[in-house]
């Protein structure tokens, strides 16, 4: 499989990850605090029903057993992915790709961490977003150089 191809599917990989993370916290959240006027789902005590509460354990728990599966995909390919972009000479280059594939930042976010520090930034920043870009690019360029040898 192509460099960008791995390096997209880890970023989906991480992007599952935290979507899985976000639904199970509002499962448990939802647990410890449950908030309901739908009177097929309050019990006599006036808490949820217990075969609401049941329903809810169950989905937090089978969200558990999702991201522990994603958790075990995530750590197979990320050190061989960190590798291999480490072996980039270019910092700027190697920064870029963290950024998106393992950082999950936008272009406009990696542009900040990269240049950010440049006294132009804010009135050129469309011009080190385009660099941003350009970089990124050449880092796919030279990671697919690397892995044909």
């Amino acid at each position: 499989m192509d460099i960008k191809a791995r390096l997209e599917n880890h970023r989906n990989l991480l992007l599952s990850i935290r979507s899985a993370e976000q639904q199970l916290l509002m499962v448990e959240e939802s647990m410890c605090a449950p908030q309901t006027t739908d009177p097929s789902r309050i019990s006599v005590q006036g808490g949820e029903s217990p075969d609401f509460l049941s329903q809810k354990m169950h989905h937090a728990d089978t969200y558990r057993r999702e991201l522990m599966e994603l958790y075990s995909r995530r750590d197979q390919n990320h050190g061989d992915l960190w590798s291999t972009i480490n072996q980039l000479s270019n910092v700027n280059e190697i920064t870029s790709l963290k950024a998106k594939y393992f950082d999950l930042l936008s272009r406009d976010d990696a542009a900040q961490l990269i240049f950010g520090v440049q006294d132009d930034f804010q009135s050129r920043r469309s011009h080190y977003l385009k660099r941003t870009t350009r970089l990124h690019t050449q880092g796919i360029i030279n990671l697919r150089k690397l892995e044909c040898g």
